[in-house]
């Protein structure tokens, strides 16, 4: 079991995302914007984030950043509405290992974290 951390404004999509991860076999912990999701990843220290692009305080795109600059190792997927292909670049430059659309392919999702949590210190 991993311990998954949701970043998402949006309440619906991390209950959403939370029930699947339950259903995978993973423990989640909840932040509502990037800032509050930099908070967790320090004193929660999860094995994987999904995270979404816009929200307030602080987009994903931010906390990507931040991450990168602090050489924060921890394994990130993009799960976002907004699906252009600039945005998914950027998001793949700042270290993420995967990018879905909303909502993402359960099945697909299963895989993806799966894939990144049995690679090990790889981010």
């Amino acid at each position: 079991m991993a311990k998954i951390l949701v970043i998402d404004d949006a309440k619906f999509t991390r209950t959403m995302l939370k029930k699947m991860l339950v259903e995978f076999g993973h423990e989640t912990i909840e932040a509502e914007n990037g800032r509050e999701g930099l908070e967790k990843i320090t004193s929660e220290e999860p094995d994987l984030v999904l995270t979404d692009i816009l929200m307030p305080e602080m987009e994903g795109t931010e906390l990507l950043a931040l991450l990168r600059e602090t050489n924060m190792d921890v394994k990130v997927i993009v799960i976002s509405a907004n699906i252009q292909d600039t945005v998914k670049d950027q998001c793949m430059n700042l270290g993420v290992s995967e990018f879905f659309g909303k909502p993402p392919d359960k099945e697909k999702l299963k895989n993806a974290i799966e894939g990144l949590l049995n690679k090990g210190g790889q981010g």
